[in-house]
């Protein structure tokens, strides 16, 4: 059952309304001109340019953004988060599949009256596939498929007397491969080996009478190295590697005797960073890395009067971010981020009668989405969104004299195009910034030169599929010619 749970978390402010109105005009004018304008532009989503690396600055105080129950999200316990292709975030709570438009939730409930609706409103795990389809990891209900389109659901459940049904209906984790098998985890089935094509599983389950099996059937987290190779997190009988070539696993276990081995057998995270090192999270014995040379493991655990130490031996969840850098939630110290030069951490927590700060310092998972916003998941303080744009804000404004400098202060719109280039349009003329080089070119209208800009007020700019940037101005429509660096103007569309 879909519940369209309309809260906004942030309504935009009356003259960025006026800005969408005055984009919308513009593409029904660019749609119109289609026999004018000498290409016909169809328009293409907005997407998001890679961020420059945080400096240490950025790091020192981060503040969040707190998504809970107020804003619509379905359930404080937040315990998966994913970005489709789309840009929608989803989160995954103990009650409902929310998806989250920047603005509002919608809430993905089970319906006993629907047979098309979520399984289970115990959601674990989040996958998309190449097809853009939603992949659901239930506790209880199995595995879910939604399609994007419809907004129904297809249930994919254990049935015993059938074989190639998946392990359990409790399903904890599910891990990707390369060539688009689901691997599963369960509680209490073992580990799946799922093909979306068909809806196939083969399972793998304990057997503590043969050698190479799995060590334990309730299995908490999975994830495929680099060699195709399958690692099994289990509750209490540490990490199951599955060579999927010969069907047989080999058991990572703790032992007294042993100091590289783990330092716990209940694993609560796995992940593989750019790398290709695998981390562990564990419920009592900190952060793991394992050693692919020694076949060992590198501990990460508190140590007395090192503040630099991890704080927690409790991980519930390990990221990598698209600067390379670890961050780690832990179960009563917040969200800690790993100095890979120093091996010291960072820790952010709650602060009481901060609203910025942490909502809660139980975090059971962290993702990065494409525009580089980190989202974090807490047990019963729902969402926090870190934007490392917020963090420092730099000042670009028109300096008399000065030509590399913006056009003009009183600002209309503003683009940032496919080359990651940022478009001003001022009440003065356009402004293009390269953020690379921290350059500013600047456009302005010429009457005795038909190929500038239109007129110097632009009201709205945009980019169409082809990579062609429009701007709307008080004399109609301008069209940039890179090639020319030159403008074709279309007159009376305003």
């Amino acid at each position: 059952m879909l519940h369209n749970q309309s809260v906004p978390s942030s309504r935009p402010p009356i003259h960025h309304l006026w800005q969408v109105v005055r984009l919308i005009c513009l593409t029904l004018l660019l749609a119109s001109c289609a026999g004018t304008a000498t290409v016909s532009p169809t328009l293409a989503p907005v997407v998001a340019q890679p961020l420059p690396p945080l400096t240490p600055y950025a790091y020192h105080n981060l503040r969040f953004d707190n998504l809970s129950l107020a804003q619509g999200l379905s359930q404080s316990v937040v315990i998966t988060s994913l970005q489709d292709r789309n840009g929608f975030m989803w989160f995954g709570t103990q009650d409902g599949l929310n998806r989250f438009d920047g603005y509002e939730f919608v809430v993905y409930k089970h319906d006993p009256a629907d047979p098309a609706s979520l399984s289970n409103n115990f959601i674990q795990a989040l996958v998309e596939t190449d097809d853009g389809a939603l992949w659901v990891g239930t506790f209880g209900g199995g595995l879910d498929r939604l399609d994007p389109l419809t907004g129904q659901f297809t249930h994919f459940r254990h049935n015993p007397t059938d074989p190639t049904t998946i392990g359990s209906n409790m399903v904890q984790s599910i891990a990707r491969a390369a060539d688009g098998t689901l691997w599963l985890g369960s509680n209490g089935g073992g580990l799946s080996q799922f093909n979306p094509a068909d809806g196939r599983a083969k399972v793998y389950r304990a057997n503590q009478d043969l050698p190479h099996t799995l060590s334990s059937d309730v299995v908490l987290d999975v994830l495929v190295d680099n060699e195709g190779q399958v690692w099994a997190g289990t509750l209490d009988s540490g990490i199951s590697r599955l060579n999927p070539r010969t069907g047989e696993f080999t058991n990572l276990r703790h032992s007294d005797e042993n100091a590289d081995s783990l330092s716990n057998d209940n694993i609560q995270a796995l992940f593989l960073d750019s790398r290709g090192q695998v981390w562990v999270g564990t419920a009592t014995g900190g952060l793991e890395r394992f050693d692919a040379q020694t076949g060992g493991f590198v501990h990460y655990i508190p140590v007395q009067d090192d503040p630099g130490s991890l704080p927690d031996v409790n991980v519930q969840a390990v990221f990598e971010d698209d600067q390379g850098i670890l961050w780690v939630g832990t179960a009563s110290s917040g969200l800690c981020r790993l100095d890979a030069a120093s091996a010291d951490f960072t820790c952010y927590r709650n602060q009481p009668g901060v609203p910025a700060s942490l909502s809660n310092n139980n975090v059971v998972s962290i993702y990065q989405d494409r525009g580089g916003v980190y989202w974090v998941g807490t047990f019963g303080g729902g969402v926090n969104r870190f934007d490392p744009r917020k963090n420092k804000f730099e000042l670009i404004q028109h300096q008399p004299g000065h030509n590399d400098t913006l056009v003009d202060n009183s600002i209309w719109s503003v683009w940032v195009d496919r080359h990651a280039e940022v478009w001003v349009g001022t009440n003065g003329g356009l402004s293009r910034i390269d953020r690379a080089h921290g350059s500013v070119q600047n456009y302005v209208h010429q009457d005795n030169d038909p190929n500038s800009l239109g007129d110097n007020i632009v009201w709205s700019i945009v980019e169409s599929r082809s990579g062609s940037l429009w701007f709307g101005t008080n004399a109609g429509l301008s069209r940039y010619r890179p090639e020319l660096d030159a403008f074709e103007n279309i007159p009376g569309a305003t």
